[in-house]
């Protein structure tokens, strides 16, 4: 049976499973950080600015084929994204799968899954990126708050009491049906199509309301080396709290994000090339946890980004990266207390940078050493960081 999603990044090297038999995998990134004075988990995850030697993800895996065409995968996952000590255990994928239709790529998927949103959707797993860092659209938490809406929180949002949102959740999963195949001469067009609790830069652990989201994207291969992605989501952000109990549920679900995105990849003998841009919209309620009262209560944002690769002839397994990339939040109107409006930003503009220079030392262990440069506007943030990561998948 042909192996999808996370199962096929980290169990590749493993035979198919027979009928009922388990498969178990895993990975964990073993890492050395020193980060700037405002580093944060919702900034570039990192820690803080002290000089650390942790493991920001371990994940177990799981897979087995219950028939033919059911099978079962799951994830356990411990990570720092909820602040600065390792999170408690639980499931970041855990899915059943149908194949309906024999000879065919076409699969139904129920459950807790990746979200399918953008080229970094395949690149999930450490050893799936390149890089040390995930892009700004899932690293960078901006002044948008799923209990509380825009909100002008800065950079350390947690003193507020609120984390903010990125464009896409940094865990990136999400719960609800899926369908995916992929079609053409050589599967040159594929695509994942998603109903959801939330939009992708949320996540509910169970229904908080009535209204599903959709997120999807879709693939295409022309020629072998160039592809050609575009992504979409729309629905419900932000969840019942006591910041936002002047709104009913019903009025609570018509705040919503429209995310969509489109990205290119190109490759050349030892070169490669990405671009892509994302553009989100929230609907926010129209007041923050202030009280103040804005007249345009839409927050929008626009991410661009850009990566280059080159392998080194002269070194089997090394390669050097670099990535740039800029986060643009519009500026948001409100009355201004002698009359007239005010303009503020309800985030920093965001330009970084990130150079990495990896080397795989064996089929399993990937060792990455990388500096990420981060200036912001109009509140300058000390977020630099230096990384050394060893990425072992057993």
């Amino acid at each position: 049976m042909k192996k999808t999603g996370i199962l096929l990044a980290v169990l590749c090297s493993f035979c198919s499973a027979a009928q009922g038999q388990v498969i178990l995998g895993g990975e964990a990134d073993f890492e050395l950080r020193k980060g700037g004075g405002d580093s944060s988990p919702v900034v570039n995850q990192t820690p803080g600015e002290n000089l650390t030697i942790y493991t920001p993800y371990v994940r177990l895996f799981a897979g087995a084929a219950l028939t033919k065409k059911w099978f079962i995968e799951a994830a356990l996952q411990a990570d720092y994204y909820e602040g600065k000590n390792l999170s408690p255990v639980f499931f970041s994928l855990l899915n059943i799968n149908w194949l309906p239709i024999d000879d065919s790529d076409f699969m139904v998927s129920a459950g807790r899954f990746i979200t399918p949103y953008g080229y970094y959707s395949d690149r999930v797993l450490s050893s799936d990126n390149p890089f040390i860092h995930l892009p700004l659209t899932h690293a960078w938490n901006m002044g948008i708050d799923k209990r509380a809406g825009v909100f002008s929180g800065g950079v350390d949002y947690e003193v507020a009491g609120l984390q903010g949102l990125p464009m896409v959740y940094q865990r990136m999963y999400t719960q609800g049906l899926m369908v995916s195949n992929s079609v053409g001469e050589n599967q040159a067009l594929s695509y994942r199509l998603a109903a959801t609790l939330s939009s992708a830069s949320s996540f509910f652990a169970f229904g908080e309301h009535n209204t599903m989201a959709l997120t999807g994207r879709i693939e295409w291969n022309p020629v072998i080396w160039a592809k050609l992605g575009t992504s979409f989501s729309f629905g419900p952000y932000m969840a019942k709290d006591v910041l936002n109990d002047s709104y009913s549920k019903s009025e609570l679900q018509k705040f919503t994000q429209l995310l969509a995105g489109a990205d290119v990849s190109l490759s050349y003998l030892y070169y490669s090339l990405l671009l892509e841009v994302n553009y989100s919209k929230w609907n926010s309620p129209d007041y923050d946890y202030n009280g103040t009262i804005f007249t345009e209560p839409e927050v929008k944002a626009l991410h661009l980004g850009g990566e280059v690769q080159t392998r080194l002839r002269s070194l089997a397994g090394a390669y050097v990266g670099i990535r740039g990339e800029a986060l643009l939040p519009e500026k948001v109107r409100q009355p201004a207390p002698g009359g007239g409006y005010d303009y503020f930003r309800y985030s920093n503009e965001v330009v970084r940078a990130e150079v990495v220079f990896g080397y795989k030392i064996n089929r399993q262990i990937t060792s990455k050493v990388s500096y990420l440069i981060t200036s912001t506007t109009p509140n300058k943030t000390a977020a630099d960081v230096f990384a050394i990561q060893l990425n072992v998948v057993f």
